[in-house]
């Protein structure tokens, strides 16, 4: 019996096996509206990687064989494995790389009604370009300035751009979904399937020219700090239902987390796993015995036991002594347990990762690790105004795990982390029941082997 796969290109033909051996020809449906589709890059479809991992050229899966390349060494984006899901994205280094795309002309969008999405995360306020063209002010959509995103599809930019969002509203280190079109020759911008209000009345645009990738033109101006997943682009403007399914194929793809919050507080649970493993880092604050990387799983609550990064962007996590299948990941700043309670060091960003590969450790390349989930933690006003508290994350079974880490994004004060908790199924007062009633404890793999604060 045939089986249909999910999220498959504009046209597949697959041969499958029918009674008494007779061969059928099947189409997949696409996922998104093959008709005018122009470009479509897929970061986990058709990336074509030097030795070391950088893009050399982003194979177009629409079937028009417009490619996205670069054959300069020195700018071209990494592709980095197992990032969201499973799936690699093109990262761009925030100083001068950048791809090419065919002109305007080759695409169908000169002189012509068009429609662009583009899904990319950058944690960083600058402006950055995520499209652009070899002509200031045409096919351009950059992110921060004045606005959160900005879509500039024709000259001059102060009639003819299109505004959403407030500054660093997109640049929260999350998956956005940008959307910008011309339409019966008016320009509109979207995020997330929400439309701004704000349009550009003569947005075609007649400049016959290259467009770009991860920086403004072909140069190293306004560059992309940050990932891109999927680019789309059609060379007419789709109906309303049309785009409702190119949105939410991509955000079904690119803009959920696996794991989802279940309880703020609270108290470490039996299945703490993370007792028995390793406990690393990339890096911990220096001179503060109070802050050490072994504290990140020793079983108490409070910032006299707890990890404080030493950068920015840093990680910590824990290697198991066997692998697990695995069900929640807990940490927090500041759980309480001491006479002083610290709720500083927690706003930023998140990535909860976990490996299957043998003994993790700091030196685990990038590519090893599997992203669960993203969250962000902004303090008041926000809505998590309790993030120094312990946070549980769940999330369905994940076999035979060796691993955890937890990568940490800030732009402020480091990262502070006073326990990491990981639950194992099943828990381990089931496993030892088990292992009695088979009267055997060989069996058991199980083993016990508001403040700020001065620092």
């Amino acid at each position: 019996m045939g089986t249909l796969l999910r999220n498959l290109n504009v046209v597949g033909l697959a041969w499958v096996l029918l009674g008494g051996g007779i061969l059928e020809t099947k189409v997949h449906a696409s996922p998104i509206p093959p008709t005018d589709l122009s470009v479509w890059l897929k970061s986990d479809a058709g990336l074509v990687v030097d030795g070391s991992g950088y893009v050399q050229t982003w194979q177009d899966q629409s079937g028009q064989g417009h490619h996205a390349t670069q054959s300069a060494s020195g700018i071209q984006p990494l592709k980095v494995d197992n990032f969201w899901a499973g799936r690699p994205v093109v990262r761009f280094d925030g100083a001068d790389d950048r791809l090419q795309l065919p002109t305007s002309a080759t695409l169908g969008i000169q002189n012509h009604d068009y429609e662009m999405f583009v899904v990319g995360r950058s944690p960083w306020g600058t402006i950055q370009f995520l499209i652009s063209s070899g002509t200031a002010e045409h096919y351009e959509i950059h992110l921060n300035g004045t606005q959160g995103v900005r879509f500039i599809p024709n000259s001059p930019w102060t009639s003819q751009s299109v505004d959403y969002g407030s500054p660093g509203q997109f640049t929260n280190g999350a998956f956005h979904a940008f959307g910008a079109r011309v339409d019966a020759g008016t320009g509109y911008v979207r995020v997330n399937g929400v439309q701004s209000t704000d349009t550009a009345i003569g947005a075609q645009s007649n400049q016959n020219v290259n467009l770009y990738l991860g920086t403004r033109g072909n140069a190293a101006s306004y560059p992309l700090a940050g990932d891109l997943a999927e680019v789309i682009i059609y060379s007419r403007a789709l109906t309303s239902a049309e785009r409702t399914q190119v949105e939410t194929y991509l955000m079904d793809r690119w803009l959920w987390n696996v794991a989802h919050l279940a309880e703020t507080g609270g108290t470490m649970q039996g299945n703490n796993i993370a007792r028995y493993g390793t406990a690393f880092a990339k890096d911990c604050i220096s001179g503060y015995p109070q802050h050490q990387i072994p504290h990140l799983n020793d079983g108490l609550y409070g910032n006299n036991n707890s990890w404080i990064a030493g950068s920015n962007n840093s990680f910590a996590g824990i290697a198991f002594d066997r692998p697990y299948d695995i069900n929640s990941i807990a940490f927090g700043r500041d759980n309480g347990g001491e006479a002083q309670q610290y709720t500083d060091r927690y706003v930023g960003q998140y990535v909860l990762q976990y490996t299957r590969v043998a003994n993790p450790n700091a030196s685990t390349p990038d590519s090893d690790w599997i992203t669960i989930g993203e969250f962000n933690y902004l303090g008041i006003p926000a809505a998590d105004s309790f993030g120094y508290l312990r946070h549980l994350y769940t999330f369905e079974r994940i076999n035979d795990v060796t691993g955890v880490r937890i990568r940490t994004i800030t732009s402020g004060a480091w990262i502070a982390i006073d326990e990491i908790e990981v639950g194992a199924v099943p828990e381990p007062s089931s496993l030892l029941l088990g292992a009695l009633a088979l009267g055997g404890l060989a069996l058991l793999a199980w083993r016990r082997g508001g403040t700020a604060s001065a620092w």
